[in-house]
């Protein structure tokens, strides 16, 4: 364990911490519209070993559409650990001042599974003086990365602000 000198003159016996974390992110936008980020970190675990996570990603604004993209990675230092690897996307598109609509992706592959987790959704908006109306509907196939796993859900939400 780790020994360090306490105020009170004593030492300090207890072992070292193995969950500690760090990371360290950027976000630049390198022309109008654009926006780019990334990022990467260490997450200590239990048994000593680390996860490393690694994110990149954009979005990218025209006119009313926006696009965006993701990659996230996670490697257990583990000889014997999960490898998660996951990607992202979307786009959107501002109809008018009331009405929007979007469409977005979430995919994620885990190391020794032969079942990726996906993930679509569609989603509408549209807003009315102090009345919004919400449409979601999306659907999950292999979900916890099992083959037997879906997940189908469609909501509708409407909310007035007085």
């Amino acid at each position: 364990g780790a020994t360090t000198n306490r105020t009170d003159g004593g030492q300090d016996t207890t072992a070292a911490s193995t969950n500690s974390s760090s990371s360290v992110a950027v976000s630049f936008d390198p022309m109008d519209g654009l926006t780019v980020k990334a990022g990467v970190g260490s997450e200590g675990q239990a048994d000593g070993k680390e996860l490393d996570h690694t994110t990149m990603g954009f979005t990218y604004a025209y006119g009313p559409a926006t696009i965006g993209y993701q990659i996230n990675d996670e490697d257990d230092s583990a000889a014997a650990g999960t490898d998660m690897e996951t990607e992202i996307y979307g786009v959107s598109f501002m109809v008018n001042d009331n009405f929007s609509i979007s469409y977005g992706e979430h995919n994620t592959d885990v190391s020794g599974n032969a079942v990726d987790q996906e993930a679509q959704s569609v989603q509408a908006s549209y807003s009315m003086g102090g009345m919004t109306i919400n449409l979601k509907d999306s659907e999950m196939d292999g979900v916890a990365n099992s083959a037997a796993n879906t997940h189908d859900t469609t909501e509708i939400l409407v909310t007035f602000a007085f």
